[in-house]
């Protein structure tokens, strides 16, 4: 296995205010077999806000850059097993998303590094209520980042699943129940494979 494939490597995406950190949070006690890993981006932020560091925001150009060099890190072999079922807050891709807003990528990212990367990517829509901590966009910018997100992930071959509204139970039990079929741990359900067909970088529907 090389270290751009991550077979049993599955990503929450979304703008802020998602429920992304929730349901992975949910997912780590009814799971705790399967690996769960915290976002990168709110770890750069919040160490950079513990040191001081007037440089390192959300809205520093070289944010994104800084956040992509740690999540590629903490994607290495060793740092997690990859044998295991492992839910990313937020992947590789992200960052390139939030770059591509302005224009812009990261010169460290290849094509070779993106594509194919994740087994499944699930795509949060933006719940009503929103939490201003430094680290969260206003409503008028959600949905640019919900598209640019979304176009990223598409671009580099992975399938986009959104995950529907509902309690944090149901939305957990939608997404464990997604990831048992990919992983083989589960017989596909016709719905299963109606959902590859539909939100795959192939579908006419969702690109």
């Amino acid at each position: 296995m090389t270290d751009t494939l991550f077979p049993l490597g599955f990503v929450f995406t979304g703008p802020p205010s998602a429920g992304k950190t929730t349901t992975l949070e949910a997912i780590a006690r009814l799971r705790p077999d399967w690996q769960t890993m915290s976002e990168s981006a709110r770890k750069v932020f919040e160490e950079a806000k513990a040191k001081g560091d007037p440089n390192i925001t959300v809205k520093n150009r070289a944010f994104s850059d800084i956040v992509f060099l740690r999540q590629r890190e903490r994607e290495k072999p060793g740092y997690v097993d990859r044998d295991r079922i492992c839910i990313f807050d937020r992947g590789l891709l992200d960052p390139l998303g939030y770059k591509s807003m302005d224009g812009e990528t990261i010169p460290e990212a290849t094509d070779e590094q993106l594509t194919n990367r994740y087994n499944l990517v699930f795509l949060f829509d933006p719940l009503p209520e929103q939490v201003q901590d430094g680290m969260r966009d206003d409503m008028a910018q959600t949905a640019q980042i919900q598209e640019a997100l979304r176009a990223q992930y598409l671009a580099h071959g992975h399938t986009v699943i959104p995950v529907p509204f509902g309690t944090v139970e149901e939305r957990a039990t939608f997404v464990m129940d997604m990831i048992e079929q990919a992983a083989g741990l589960k017989p596909k359900t016709p719905r299963f494979g109606a959902y590859m067909m539909h939100f795959s970088p192939a579908s006419k529907d969702f690109v």
